[in-house]
């Protein structure tokens, strides 16, 4: 039987991180996205390293803008 509830990981952002996420991925590594008020949920395909892909645009972001 299949599970009914299973947990997931996703990505919080806004529209800027959601923006880099795309420019940074293929279109087939994005399971799906959702928008609630201002912020982004990214789930991202089972092969792709969410600590790699968070870490990488935080420290670009960061560079601009400290």
């Amino acid at each position: 039987m299949k599970d009914f509830l299973k947990i997931v990981q996703i990505i919080e952002t806004d529209n800027d991180g959601w923006f880099a996420i795309r420019g940074m991925l293929t279109a087939d590594k994005i399971v799906w996205t959702r928008s609630v008020g201002e912020k982004v949920y990214v789930m991202l395909s089972a092969d792709v390293d969410l600590r790699h892909v968070t870490d990488y645009i935080n420290k670009i972001h960061n560079s601009f803008n400290n």
